[in-house]
């Protein structure tokens, strides 16, 4: 934001501020909604794009004003939205979980950069990784190394060994 004066900075900041607040409290409602709706089995498209669109929105306003964390888990949260819209994950508990958390921590990096402390005390890759995971179909959102080999079958007890067949049988 070259040849910006402060003032007019911070008059963008405010306003991008507001409609962030307004942003994320539609969210907060939408995924209760939701929520609801997913622990009878059921969905609703509308709503589901409807959320898309608030991630959509705050995370361009963030990223354009440079506020790199909150930009980074709303695009994580897009992505998730994206696949849930697209019918290729299901609206699950983890995946509602996973969202209403992103709502709270986007709320705590709006007061965080509102107040002017800077965001670096807040730790999102976690959730952003978790996001990520969900996104790719992975039911639990557990960790990539977890979920990019698939489990072994549990071991069976082994049994002493048998003769090779080079072996001659004992004699009788």
């Amino acid at each position: 934001m070259d040849g910006m004066d402060a003032g007019e900075m911070q008059e963008i900041l405010e306003e991008f501020f507001e409609e962030a607040e307004e942003g994320l409290d539609k969210l907060d409602q939408g995924l209760i909604k939701l929520e609801a709706l997913a622990e009878d089995g059921e969905t609703d498209g509308p709503m589901v794009d409807e959320l898309f669109r608030v991630l959509h929105t705050l995370k361009g306003g963030a990223g354009f004003l440079g506020l790199e964390k909150m930009s980074k888990l709303a695009h994580a949260g897009e992505n998730l939205l994206d696949e849930v819209r697209g019918g290729r994950v299901a609206v699950t508990k983890p995946v509602m979980d996973a969202l209403l958390e992103t709502n709270d921590v986007l709320r705590e990096l709006q007061e965080c950069y509102q107040d002017g402390e800077g965001a670096d005390d807040l730790d999102t890759a976690g959730l952003v990784q978790t996001l990520e995971n969900l996104s790719c179909g992975d039911a639990n959102g557990a960790a990539a190394e977890q979920s990019a080999a698939p489990a072994a079958p549990p071991a069976e007890p082994t049994q002493p060994e048998a003769a090779s067949p080079t072996e001659a049988p004992p004699a009788e």
